[in-house]
């Protein structure tokens, strides 16, 4: 699919689409629950939609009541023995222990993009805790093949530099252990407002550990079992930071359903637009951004690697220099994102240098139409949406249905509130 946009000022109110990152917390902890539970509002979107699949294949029953999903089971059992997670690092991560759950040795498999995300650090871990996975190609990378059995539960020392989805996932499957279970971080933990998020959601669900102040030693007691529990998901600052800042470019946005308290990295996008100068409103759960001279700054990613395509746009309408820090993570990606964005905000006529961990973008410059190549991932796709508002000409993204992945709405909502466009199929 091919969506054209034109040069668009925007205005309107939204609701902030039901976080990604929350339903999968919220979808898995209810499938460990031995009791039915319901999950309010969760974001259907191909990823959630493959970690449901995955439950499915470990018998546990999903229906669907309105806008919830309601989650029962009896025991664990493998219905299916092969998985293909798509493009969901997420599920594959995540469900790798889970799957050891089952009844049937199982093989977690996905498209091309997943096959090289990095999985070693994990696959050492699970081990050393009694969880039977390995790589099929023995390199660290998908496909991941699972035998069942019991967890033993010990001590585990794991980098923070590669994934927190490593250590959240180690998190979901310990309290099933016969024994305490000990993760020690080693090195940096980044995106730390994730494994505060699982932690927080582990808490809803009466699971106990013991963390330290910077979340690098976290205890899990053994043989623990996740209480039923109705968990609300709460709105995406993720997906919001895209119609934010449309408004902060183009016109006027007001986004309903984001919550204050809410532990979200990607909260921190309110703070980072204020910090560029741009007039930004908080009442309660709505955030207003209305078009705003910004100015560049200093941004350190390191917690909110989701944010940097976003901010890679704002910083090109920015006087000034933007320097987007510690970001190499984004390297292994749905894409690789550092040079995904500077490729494409490039042809748009950006200012843009690419850096081995970094963006630096020299603004303000007046970007034109180009045709711009998604590559497949979602978070590009939507960030040069909101640049190609703010181009003179057409902008023309290819493969634009990839915004499934994590919000299927995007361009939909766009044109609600003013964003001229045309979709060819």
């Amino acid at each position: 699919m091919e969506i054209k946009l034109k040069s668009s000022g925007v205005c309107g109110k939204l609701n902030a689409p039901s976080s990604k990152s929350h339903t999968h917390r919220a979808i898995l902890a209810s499938i460990l629950s031995e009791q039915k539970t319901t999950v309010i509002n969760p974001l259907t979107c191909d990823d959630t939609l493959i970690s449901l699949k995955i439950a499915k294949a470990l018998n546990v029953q999903v229906e669907k009541q309105k806008n919830n999903l309601c989650f029962s089971r009896e025991q664990f059992q493998t219905n299916q023995t092969k998985i293909n997670c798509q493009g969901s690092g997420t599920s594959l991560r995540f469900f790798t222990p889970v799957c050891s759950l089952g009844t049937k040795p199982m093989t977690l498999t996905g498209n091309t993009s997943l096959l090289k995300r990095p999985m070693g650090d994990l696959i050492i871990a699970l081990n050393t805790i009694g969880i039977s996975c390995k790589s099929i190609e023995n390199n660290g990378l998908p496909p991941i093949f699972i035998q069942p059995g019991k967890i033993k539960g010990g001590s585990i020392e794991i980098s923070g530099m590669i994934s927190s989805q490593f250590i959240s996932a180690l998190l979901f499957i310990a309290p099933f252990a016969e024994n305490p279970t000990r993760i020690n971080v080693i090195g940096n933990l980044e995106s730390k407002p994730y494994v505060q998020m699982t932690l927080d959601v582990l808490h809803e669900f009466g699971i106990r550990v013991v963390q330290s102040e910077n979340l690098n030693h976290l205890i899990i007691s053994g043989n623990q079992s996740f209480k039923s529990h109705a968990i609300q998901v709460e709105g995406d600052y993720s997906s919001a930071a895209f119609l934010l800042a449309a408004g902060a470019l183009t016109g006027k946005v007001i986004v309903d359903n984001l919550l204050k308290q809410s532990s979200q990295g990607d909260k921190q996008i309110i703070e980072l637009l204020s910090e560029m100068n741009a007039q930004i409103k908080v009442n309660k759960n709505k955030v207003q951004v209305e078009k705003s001279d910004l100015k560049g700054i200093n941004i350190n990613v390191e917690n909110i690697p989701d944010l940097v395509p976003i901010l890679a746009v704002l910083g090109t309408q920015a006087q000034g220099k933007t320097i987007i820090e510690n970001a190499a993570r984004l390297r292994f990606k749905e894409s690789d994102r550092l040079n995904a964005i500077c490729t494409e905000l490039q042809k748009m006529g950006a200012q843009i240098e690419e850096k081995q961990d970094s963006l630096v973008i020299y603004g303000k410059t007046k970007l034109k139409g180009a045709k711009i190549n998604s590559h497949e991932d979602h978070r590009i796709a939507m960030a040069c949406a909101i640049a190609g508002l703010t181009a003179n000409g057409t902008t023309k993204i290819q493969n634009a249905e990839c915004v499934s992945k994590s919000y299927p709405l995007f361009f939909s909502d766009l044109e609600k509130i003013g964003g001229e466009m045309e979709c060819k199929n």
